[in-house]
């Protein structure tokens, strides 16, 4: 049996008055024998340790949980992204939203990841966009990339979805990565507007692009720039700077490692539901 905590009557002056001395009363202080305590949180914990007499280290700790899907409303197809890339482990978890052309210059995007692990060992990339269809060589630049991916060692960390699919991934699903991503990463060498600064405004995600003219036209003093020929050193150090400072990054980050139903399940549930 297990017997679950998450507020305690007797320990609540509120409740005194309604309490009464003896049998059944005494129950809801009793540690029933065999039965396995659980309380919502440290303070419960140690309230309820005090209450029935016994150890705190005998009563199980399991914290409530968001359910990530529902509170963010995900399609179906981006919960599936999340569990195969694992992408709740990463942190942070940066964004580029490009179709896989060399103007974008991914091949910066990915130095940049590869330095920014020196700092921030989980963090990760994804770039949603499938190849150009307009020039036959995007085939022979992606190759590139995936080569330079394996070089720097980023085989778990960026990931492209045009490895995963060859259908088109809807607009629902790319506004999913918007709530799920920590940062915009944009190093285009050309771009001739530059929408996913304004989808990264609405969706209140820092951005980090490079400082040719349509961009910082649209991103104005409100986002980092870099040049597109910068050293990626230098660039990751500006995301570095940004995340140790970013208290919003922090919370966020917490609450995916520690506060999905899946983590807590994993971390905290499984185990005493085993004979």
């Amino acid at each position: 049996m297990i017997l679950w905590h998450h507020d305690l009557a007797w320990t609540t002056p509120r409740y005194q008055k309604e309490l009464h001395a003896g049998y059944p009363w005494s129950l809801l202080k009793t540690a029933w024998p065999e039965a396995v305590q659980v309380t919502i949180s440290e303070m419960r914990q140690i309230e309820l340790a005090e209450l029935m007499q016994i150890d705190k280290s005998q009563i199980h700790v399991i914290p409530n949980g968001v359910d990530l899907g529902k509170f963010l409303k995900l399609e179906e197809q981006t919960l599936g992204y999340i569990k195969r890339l694992d992408l709740l482990q990463a942190s942070p978890l940066l964004l580029l939203p490009v179709r896989i052309t060399s103007r974008k210059n991914i091949e910066f995007a990915l130095q940049i990841l590869a330095s920014l692990r020196n700092e921030f060992p989980s963090a990760q990339m994804i770039v949603t966009g499938p190849l150009g269809p307009h020039n036959s060589a995007n085939l022979q630049y992606f190759e590139k990339l995936i080569a330079l991916r394996e070089a720097l060692g980023l085989k778990n960390a960026a990931h492209f979805l045009a490895e995963l699919t060859d259908e088109y991934i809807s607009d629902e699903v790319i506004s999913d990565f918007y709530k799920l991503a920590d940062a915009l990463l944009l190093p285009s060498f050309e771009e001739g507007f530059g929408i996913p600064i304004l989808e990264a405004g609405f969706a209140g995600l820092p951005v980090f692009c490079s400082d040719i003219t349509p961009l910082k036209k649209l991103g104005g003093e409100f986002a980092g720039y870099f040049s597109p020929n910068e050293d990626p050193d230098r660039a990751a150090k500006m995301l570095a700077e940004h995340f140790k400072q970013d208290k919003v990054f922090g919370l966020r980050t917490s609450v995916r490692e520690q506060f999905t139903w899946e983590r807590i399940y994993s971390t905290k549930i499984a185990s005493i539901l085993k004979p």
